[in-house]
């Protein structure tokens, strides 16, 4: 078994700094002047910085370190790879590239530290002082290494450090710097290549560790270890570090995130993005870490279990770009901050839940300043970039969403049975949804599917013209709620699937949009059901579908509809311009109608489709009431009755083509 190899020679500090600069020429004060600042000494593979900052005019820059190695940097450091006196050169040039300028100074490069980090560390080692040469891949088990402030670590080309293996081999890691001297981690010789080197790993149940004020740059270059710094895992405290220059990303966290503290680090400069993050783990990312403006927060793959946790605001967005699971078969809840702002990936969902035994709620609750919003990631989104958020298996505290934006979603080309059929899709549970903005997406606002319902509809803008609003099962229309904007398809405002309204007594209210009824409409249940349609209302009924009450094989049931004092329209449910006889069937009223049933002071019109029925057909029952109804356009009768005897008075006929008459069978 490998041992850690430490090659001790000599130890020489930069022994002060020297600069050089050409004399002003008088006679031509816009000309370039060279001028830069240098040790006077440094060590064998030690990085020698060299500064041009107090060169005069200047606009390109040419170096000879006297080593054979060049660079044209302003500002560039460079190792000696042995001891000697080196003639460094430098020549700028300005604007007018005829005219240049050179200087040049010694430096004495001398024998110094030359030590060597590799193999396994078994036994607690600190790394004192100095520099070191990182070779391959260092392993720390059944151990503590500990760096001191001041150390830095030249990681040769794709090393790391791994510190433990797994539950049987614990390690910990205390690198913590100062603000005035930390610890350096960057790539060996002058291999300033993003995804030199590989990842500082922290693995499943490792012991506690720490990284305070480390400078960490050049790293990221292996896929399974793809941050300068990876937490597979727990217990990794990250604070005050400046990470730059990934192939990939700052920093990996995955696992289950117990005892992560992600807080005060600067993240740029990365080749993908700061964080790459397992759901269970965001919520250890705190809110004093800088990153590049147009940076993400990326999300992986996997599902969110914990019992309950927070995602915070961050200064730049998290990322979503595959699918999101928020479940546990004991349940989850997630909740979402004001400001938070998810951009979904091509195609990405946030499923809630998923069955009964694997339950969720998501809690999105905004402010009107700051919203929670949910968009696309493309830098030119359109509608259906991303598909939907399915609530699927809520727990006993639903899923919330307040003061939310929803916008770009609604992709509907995976069609798998799981998949969401609008931007929102609830099934077989409920949700509470106010004052949200649903915009730009492409084909449905939200869908309600089996006994899904809403707790609370109050407030929120459909704004996505000649798209669809809400789909919904008749039992639950009752749900929706008022004060709602629907700036969508006026014939598909609101589609109320076909079915059965076995529901007790419910009333639908009047929206500022039609009710669209997309399938046949069965009023009953064996203790009796009520629906009351309220004043105001426009019921727009598909072709060849009806409205039925109190069928035999359902059960009892009734229809209120008094529009005394406000005219309730049955009518088409194609555009309001393509009108004519005949596009739906009935109202049936059969034969276990219950009474109470009342047509009062509506408008009944376009239907009639089925032969020799009116548009209104009362069968084998004497408890209805239809009055004061303006009934036309029947294809065949305005009202039929079979051995029936309602009340009525009042009625209007015009224009139904085999009578404006009663007939009875």
């Amino acid at each position: 078994m490998k041992s850690i190899i430490l090659l001790t020679v000599s130890s020489l500090l930069f022994l002060g700094a020297g600069c050089k600069k050409e004399a002003t020429n008088p006679s031509n004060p816009d000309s370039p002047k060279a001028c830069f600042t240098v040790p006077s000494a440094g060590g064998v593979n030690e990085s020698i910085p060299f500064t041009a900052e107090c060169s005069q005019n200047a606009t390109n820059y040419r170096w000879d370190f006297g080593d054979g190695s060049h660079s044209s940097l302003k500002n560039p450091s460079h190792l000696y790879s042995s001891s000697g006196a080196y003639t460094v050169q430098l020549k700028v040039f300005g604007t007018d590239s005829t005219k240049s300028s050179t200087i040049s100074s010694s430096i004495n490069i001398l024998q110094s530290t030359v030590k060597y980090l590799s193999g396994e560390i078994h036994t607690d080692s600190t790394l004192a002082s100095g520099n070191y040469i990182v070779v391959g891949i260092v392993t720390v088990t059944h151990a503590t290494l500990t760096i001191n402030p001041g150390v830095t670590l030249y990681m040769s080309q794709l090393s790391s450090i791994d510190i433990g293996i797994d539950a049987n081999d614990p390690a910990s890691l205390q690198a913590n710097g100062t603000s005035s001297v930390p610890i350096t981690i960057t790539a060996a010789g002058n291999n300033q290549t993003n995804g030199y080197w590989n990842s500082i790993i922290f693995h499943s149940d490792v012991l506690s560790s720490s990284m305070a004020y480390c400078d960490i740059a050049y790293g990221g270059g292996e896929y399974y270890a793809d941050g300068e710094i990876t937490i597979i895992g727990s217990k990794a405290s990250i604070k005050n570090c400046n990470l730059h220059h990934s192939s990939k990303y700052g920093i990996r966290l995955e696992g289950t995130g117990t005892g992560i503290t992600i807080e005060n680090n600067t993240i740029t400069q990365c080749d993908i993005n700061p964080i790459y993050v397992a759901p269970n783990s965001v919520h250890l990312i705190g809110l004093t870490n800088v990153f590049d403006n147009q940076s993400k927060i990326v999300i992986a793959n996997e599902d969110f279990s914990l019992d309950t946790a927070s995602w915070k605001k961050q200064s730049v967005p998290y990322r979503l770009e595959n699918e999101l699971f928020i479940r546990s078969a004991t349940g989850s809840v997630l909740t979402l901050e004001p400001g938070v702002e998810i951009q979904m990936g091509n195609n990405a969902s946030i499923f809630v839940g998923f069955d009964s035994t694997s339950l969720g709620s998501l809690v999105a609750i905004g402010t009107a300043t700051e919203p929670v919003k949910f968009t696309s990631y493309n830098t030119s989104p359109a509608a259906g970039d991303w598909e939907g958020i399915g609530i699927y298996g809520s727990l006993t505290s639903p899923t919330i969403m307040k003061y939310c934006v929803f916008e770009y979603g609604g992709y509907s080309g995976i069609n798998r049975d799981f998949d969401p059929d609008g931007i929102i899709d609830i099934r077989n549970c409920s949700a509470t949804i106010e004052n949200c903005v649903f915009s730009n997406y492409n084909t449905c606002a939200i869908t309600l599917n089996g006994a899904g319902h809403f707790d609370s509809f109050i407030n929120n803008t459909l704004n996505a013209p000649q798209k669809t609003g809400i789909i919904i099962f008749p039992n639950w229309v009752h749900t929706i709620g008022g004060n709602n904007t629907f700036n969508v398809n006026p014939d598909r405002a609101v589609v109320v699937n076909g079915g059965i309204l076995s529901q007790s007594s419910v009333t639908w209210r009047k929206l500022p949009v039609a009710y669209n009824l997309a399938g046949n409409l069965d009023i009953g249940s064996a203790a009796g059901s009520t629906l009351t349609i309220a004043p105001g209302c426009t019921i727009k009924i598909n072709g060849g579908h009806f409205i039925r009450t109190g069928n035999g094989y359902r059960g009892p049931g009734a229809l209120i509809a008094d529009g005394s004092s406000d005219t309730i329209r049955f009518t088409n449910g194609m555009n309001d311009a393509l009108t004519g006889p005949g596009i739906w069937s009935y109202i049936y009223l059969d034969n276990y109608t219950m009474p109470g049933t009342l047509i009062n002071n509506c408008i009944i019109e376009n239907g009639g489709s089925e032969s020799f029925y009116g548009m209104i057909h009362v069968n084998y029952n004497n408890n209805a009431v239809i009055t004061n109804n303006i009934i036309r356009n029947s294809l065949h009768y305005g009202i039929s009755l079979s051995a029936s005897s309602p009340t009525l008075s009042g009625n209007v006929f015009s224009n139904n083509v085999d009578g404006e008459s009663y007939i009875t069978y």
